[in-house]
């Protein structure tokens, strides 16, 4: 899809900037999984590790970055008339403030649908077609209902 502003400038400034706040969305989403938290210490080596009260802290600061990256993307792309872009990113803003509002644990199945919406996002900058994207936005809204008893508190 082509953008419908036909700022040149303007709209090298918007890629470059929308392509960095992908690379920092992936490398935040990288973060979010659950081999990376941080693990406290178990005195006895019989007792599982858990997860201290810092990986928690740790996740809402990762979705504050993920939910500021995805709600610049979605603003700038809705200024240049990228419809798709801004919906996926839209989608993206959505469950990432969900999941901090509603102190959503991230299991596995929400980490995959932000990295699979990041990478619709990365294609369409890169002018490649995302067959099927308005099924990944329901696939999220419909996928934290399932998730809203799992609380990180």
């Amino acid at each position: 899809m082509k953008p419908v502003f036909d700022n040149e400038e303007l709209l090298e400034i918007f890629y470059e900037e929308a392509n960095s706040l992908i690379n920092e969305m992936k490398q935040d989403i990288s973060l979010l999984s659950p081999a990376t938290q941080t693990v406290a210490p178990v005195p006895s080596s019989d007792e599982p590790p858990v997860l201290s009260d810092h990986a928690v802290v740790d996740q809402t600061l990762i979705l504050k970055r993920l939910f500021r990256c995805a709600h610049i993307i979605r603003t700038n792309s809705q200024s240049v008339g990228l419809d798709h872009l801004e919906c996926i990113s839209g989608a993206l803003e959505h469950i990432t403030k969900k999941s901090i509002d509603e102190s959503i644990v991230m299991v596995n199945d929400i980490i995959s649908l932000l990295l699979e919406g990041v990478e619709a996002c990365q294609k369409l900058l890169n002018h490649e077609e995302v067959f099927g994207y308005e099924a990944l936005t329901k696939r999220f809204n419909r996928i934290l209902p399932s998730y809203g008893g799992q609380s990180r508190e």
